[in-house]
């Protein structure tokens, strides 16, 4: 009977590695793949263990330790990606490490991958003051709403004020809502030293919302949030956007098409996580939520594709642009980032591309795996130096 018990624990293993060197196989297993390409050492320890229990099994070792073998591919490619990563950020930003003040220095993840990040420690702990559900929209179909997430120490540079972030969540522009996964990263923002907003925006389907409705969400947010500047205690001249997937599409257009009567949306900075950039760009067939958002394909109603894709408005003296993308996303394809990159490169907008070989849609969810700590690392160092920076 153990030795049944060690065949399938070193099956498990096998079937568990398969899977996080598998492309994405379907939506059911999507989220699986997620953790487990985040998460690899606890496949490769279950393999390993398999192959050594006592009384050992010629069938369980080899499941075990091909299982073991499999899940430890990503941990193969750390360093290469952090050396990566470091070149991306002194490309994109020289030395920008230097202009960084030395309280944010003090606030900022210390280390790329450490074992008090993995067991969560770091996240948990943050203390920050929340409000929720404040309106800033009445539309047609619904009120917007945001959250608020503000620091209780101090700015981060001895001033009076405080830098601010605001948070566009994703859902293929058809569901989704502030907070949601990433309401811990909020924390954690706040914690730095940065007044944080996280907002709604209007659906396809819900409510029936087409381009370029949702950028004028986002557009109206800006401006609202700007507006209570004194009340937040933060500085509307030094505001950042992060957005995620549908999320960050809207954060670069919004960053980028802040001219022609949007000036007074305009930022200082902005990332942009696994985000579409040509939405003209697609397989076999046209993806149904951008046709939804577009009312049509690329070839019925080309304006609005050229409209709605943030490579058309990559120009010069844009904000500066962090962008994140996993290389295992099949869902937007890294060819998006990549696109921007090139194209941002020949201008003389600040760019740099991180770039998470093991990552998959959504690998940022959790905080505490391999590919959401590396990348924070740069992130946080990217807003002290961008909303922080001594000159």
């Amino acid at each position: 009977m153990r030795k049944l018990f060690s065949a399938l624990f070193g099956f498990l293993a096998t079937v568990l590695g398969t899977l996080i060197v598998l492309p994405r196989v379907n939506d059911t297993l999507w989220k699986l793949q997620l953790v487990l390409n985040e998460f690899p050492y606890v496949v490769s320890l279950l393999g390993v263990s398999a192959a050594l229990r006592p009384r050992r099994n010629p069938l369980a070792a080899a499941f075990g330790l091909w299982g073991a073998a499999l899940a430890f591919v990503p941990l193969t490619r750390i360093r290469h990606a952090i050396s990566d990563m470091d070149e991306a950020m002194q490309d994109g930003f020289g030395d920008y490490e230097r202009h960084i003040s030395a309280a944010m220095k003090k606030r900022i993840a210390k280390s790329r991958l450490s074992l008090k990040n993995t067991a969560g420690a770091t996240y948990l702990k943050q203390r920050v003051a929340e409000q929720q559900d404040i309106p800033f929209l009445e539309t047609p179909t619904r009120q917007l709403l945001l959250d608020v997430y503000r620091p209780l120490v101090p700015p981060g540079d001895g001033g009076t004020t405080y830098p601010a972030i605001i948070v566009i969540h994703g859902g293929s522009w058809t569901e989704g809502d502030k907070g949601s996964y990433f309401a811990w990263h909020n924390r954690y923002l706040a914690a730095q030293g940065y007044v944080v907003f996280d907002i709604q925006y209007r659906f396809t389907r819900r409510d029936s919302a087409q381009w370029p409705t949702q950028l004028e969400d986002v557009r109206e947010a800006i401006r609202w949030i700007k507006g209570h500047a004194q009340t937040w205690n933060f500085d509307p001249e030094r505001i950042a956007l992060i957005g995620r997937s549908a999320g960050g599409h809207l954060a670069l257009q919004a960053a980028y098409r802040a001219t022609d009567g949007a000036e007074d949306t305009a930022v200082k900075a902005v990332i942009g996580i696994y985000a579409p950039i040509n939405l003209r760009l697609t397989g076999a067939r046209h993806n149904e939520n951008v046709v939804a958002l577009l009312a049509g394909t690329s070839y019925q109603v080309p304006d609005a594709y050229a409209d709605a894709s943030p490579l058309d408005f990559a120009r010069n003296d844009l904000p500066p642009t962090l962008l994140l993308h996993g290389y295992m996303d099949k869902l937007v394809g890294p060819v998006h980032s990549e696109l921007l990159l090139n194209r941002l490169r020949s201008t003389n907008t600040p760019v740099a591309l991180l770039r998470v070989p093991w990552g998959r849609h959504g690998f940022d969810a959790l905080m505490n795996g391999l590919g959401a700590q590396l990348t924070q690392y740069y992130m946080d160092r990217f807003l002290a130096w961008s909303l922080y920076a001594q000159k």
